[in-house]
Order: structure tokens, then C-alpha cells, then sequence
């Protein structure tokens, strides 16, 4: 398994959880606040997920960010992100296209939420729930829920 496919994991996993997420609970400031910094460590870990390779000293600086995570069980990761192969296949144009998107959802996902849009708790969810199927791309072959850029997208568009 590559770093890359651990973090992927780690973001469908993420989605999930904020998919728990109701328009009423982002209505309060903390939340809104602990929902910005699990986004903004998403798009980082999105940003990790597109690189060729993670050296040691990026591998460091990704389990710092994870640690930022609310509710994430670190010790498993640590040691699955350790253990998994740093170099990553070259991916595909459908890869690149996928690992776009996902960022423009976090981005808007942001956006919405700093600037207190009109109706962003409905953005919001909306756009989490548009995200939560895209990083399946990118788990391993072997992964049961391991999905084509083609299948994510379909899933996507039917949110």
C-alpha cells in the first residue's frame, strides 16, 4: 500500500464523519470553526495525496496535520502512513481531473463557511456530500470500496 492510498483513506473516512454534520450544529461558531480547520487539514492532505513521492520530512509534517484532526485514532495511522510504500504510481488525466474537483469542493466548502454565505450550513453539507465517494479513487486496488475516477465521478454528479 502507497501513503498515498493511506491518506486517501484517511479523507474518505473524514467525509464520513462530516457528512454527520447537520445544518443546526454548523450553526454555532465553534463548530463552524472546528469544521474550517478539519477543511483546510483536508485540502492539505488532498495536496499530499496528488505528489509523486512523501519523503520522510513530508511524512512528518502530514502526521503533525493529522494529529489536528478531531476524533482520529493517530496510533493507527502512524504506523499504517509508516509502513506504506512513499512512492506513488503516476496517476492518469482522470486522476489529476478527480484530485481538482476534490479541491474545488474543499475550497468552496471554505469559502462558504468563512464568508457566512447565504444558506452555507445547505452549501455545506451539500458539497460534503458530493466530496465523500472521490477518494475511493484512490484506494488501493485490493480496497472493497476501491472505486474508478469514472464510478466517483457518477457518484458525485448524483449529489
Amino acid at each position: 500500500m502507497t501513503r498515498s492510498a493511506v491518506l486517501a483513506g484517511v479523507l474518505y473516512k473524514t467525509a464520513i464523519d462530516l457528512k454527520k454534520y447537520t445544518a443546526s450544529q454548523l450553526r454555532w461558531c465553534k463548530n463552524r470553526q472546528a469544521l474550517l480547520q478539519t477543511l483546510n487539514t483536508m485540502q492539505f492532505l488532498l495536496q499530499c495525496v496528488g505528489m509523486k513521492t512523501i519523503s520522510e520530512e513530508q511524512g512528518s509534517s502530514i502526521l503533525r496535520c493529522y494529529k489536528d484532526l478531531s476524533g482520529c485514532s493517530s496510533m493507527h495511522f502512524e504506523d499504517a502512513f509508516k509502513n506504506a510504500h512513499p512512492a506513488i504510481a503516476d496517476y492518469s488525466e482522470d486522476y489529476e481531473d478527480l484530485l481538482l474537483r476534490m479541491a474545488e469542493i474543499l475550497s468552496r466548502c471554505s469559502s462558504a463557511l468563512t464568508k457566512r454565505e447565504k444558506n452555507y450550513r445547505k452549501i455545506v453539507t451539500r458539497e460534503i456530500i458530493t466530496f465523500h465517494n472521490l477518494p475511493r479513487a484512490f484506494l488501493p486496488v485490493s480496497d472493497r470500496w476501491k472505486l474508478s475516477p469514472q464510478e466517483a465521478l457518477e457518484y458525485a454528479k448524483r449529489n
